[in-house]
């Protein structure tokens, strides 16, 4: 198989794996089409099924973009588009018929799991290298916490899935290789959904200094001309987007969002350590979805073992490392603290779905780990693989003195326990010199069913509660 071929059965298994994990856990959990769960729960239940079905039927001829008789007393269709329903993915609910909207809405859901994975392994691959490791990150980021636990939520999914495009459009623009890449990527998730679009024009302003200064001091910059491109290609992506981020901008103009420069402030919004339990197999609870509660961090157990690692490896320059740290202590606080959280959610309390923007966190922490990945021997020694178990039981210690979970038991802890020994045995077979081949793959193979386990588990638990009240397809049918 040549290299091309290689790297497209490469990606396309890193969609594939991530769909199939998730159509597991779903068969395993009795949700739609597999039994009579669904993700019909708070607002999918109350307003975005009534919306999917306004939109299949307008597209197949039976309703009128100017009225929506969902909306209350009926309203203006074009808002409702611009703000919930401009993915091109929700067509597909025209080939389902309107009582299996239900089944619909799990396909797709699967389908942007996948998506994800794939995104990842596009950006990790062109950053890092193609290859079959390419599976862990895909994994990682199609099913981390954030997309279980607003699974719900598929109006801000397709943000999701390009914010690997619009960072490699980042990277690419830092490198002084063209800015289309990062344009096109920032227009669309503007035009899908701006509130999440917002969230990625704040991370793209972010990410992009850390890409300029954690550059090599040896690399020839010019720092400002670079400087002026990104900001030319930021509002070139603002004007692209202008087209969907107006009519959006005024439907909600009339509803609940609302600027008030009063509510910021330096409050706590939760106990510190707390926040380790988020990095634990099913640490979700139903009662989180509101502003009250802890963010969805959890991307398994695996990277966070790499992840640790990362931050030890001796062939990423240092100076990288401590830029990486310092923005992933910028998103941490930003949860901790109240002014910054609500930077990101555009100077509004959410009243539902706090912490909109902590995929942002999964993302980076998988990215790190991939990079720790990519180049195992040349940065990592033996002796460094005693830090994953070290860095899982400290965070348990943190997160549990004192304290106790619903979510999080003694046998998570275990089961953590368990996954990190897993990833330390294989990764000490792959760091062996002169390795057999069969046994480096055996290795590998482990790696990546004990990870797959791990995320699977991890949405099992997390889907259980979250479906516990939601509609069943025949209540929906009935409709």
């Amino acid at each position: 198989m040549d290299r091309k071929a290689k790297k497209g059965v490469i990606l396309a298994s890193c969609a594939l794996l991530p769909m199939g994990v998730m159509g597991l856990v779903f068969a395993l959990s009795g949700i739609c089409p597999f039994g009579s769960r669904s993700l019909s729960v708070l607002d999918m239940s109350n307003q975005y099924l009534s919306f999917l079905g306004s939109l299949r039927d307008l597209l197949t001829g039976k309703a009128s973009a100017l009225y929506l008789p969902s909306m209350a007393l009926g309203g203006d269709m074009l808002g409702v588009i611009a703000y919930y329903l401009m993915s091109p993915l929700n067509l597909l609910c025209c080939l389902f018929p309107r009582e299996e909207l239900l089944t619909a809405v799990s396909v797709l859901y699967i389908l942007r799991v996948g998506l994800c994975g794939l995104t990842m392994a596009l950006y990790c691959g062109q950053r890092h290298g193609y290859g079959w490791r390419l599976l862990l990150p895909a994994l990682a980021y199609g099913m981390m916490a954030y997309m279980v636990a607003y699974s719900l939520n598929y109006l801000w999914q397709d943000c999701v899935i390009l914010l690997p495009v619009v960072a490699l459009g980042i990277s690419r623009l830092a490198e002084g290789r063209g800015r289309w890449v990062y344009v096109l990527s920032l227009a669309g998730a503007l035009a899908l959904n701006f509130y999440i679009g917002y969230i990625l024009c704040l991370f793209s302003v972010l990410f992009f200094l850390y890409e300029l200064l954690s550059r090599p001091k040896t690399e020839t910059v010019r720092p400002w001309g670079r400087l002026v491109d990104f900001a030319l290609s930021s509002l070139g992506a603002g004007a692209l987007g202008a087209v969907i981020l107006v009519p959006a901008f005024m439907a909600l103009m009339g509803g609940k969002a609302s600027f008030s420069l009063s509510e910021l402030s330096l409050a706590l919004k939760f106990d510190f350590p707390a926040l380790f339990s988020k990095l634990f197999v099913g640490a979700f609870d139903f009662g989180e979805l509101t502003p009250v509660g802890l963010p969805h961090i959890f991307c398994g157990t695996v990277t966070m073992g790499l992840g640790a690692l990362y931050f030890v490896d001796r062939a990423t320059p240092l100076r990288r490392r401590l830029w990486t740290a310092g923005l992933l202590a910028l998103l941490t606080v930003s949860f901790w603290v109240s002014a910054p959280d609500l930077v990101w959610h555009g100077m509004n309390v959410p009243t539902w779905y706090n912490y909109r923007y902590s995929f942002l966190f999964s993302f980076l922490l998988i990215g790190a780990a991939d990079r720790c990945l990519s180049h195992l021997r040349e940065g990592i020694g033996p002796r460094q693989l005693l830090l994953p178990p070290a860095v899982t039981g400290a965070a348990a210690a943190l997160a549990f003195l004192g304290r106790s979970y619903t979510y999080v038991t003694p046998a998570v802890i275990w089961e953590a326990l368990a996954v990190t020994a897993v990833l330390c045995g294989a990764l000490y077979i792959l760091l062996s010199p002169g390795g057999r081949r069969g046994l480096t793959a055996a290795a590998g193979a482990a790696l990546l069913l004990i990870h797959g386990a791990d995320m699977g588990l991890n949405a099992k638990l997390s889907l259980d509660e979250l479906t516990a009240t939601s509609s069943s397809p025949a209540r929906w049918a009935e409709y």
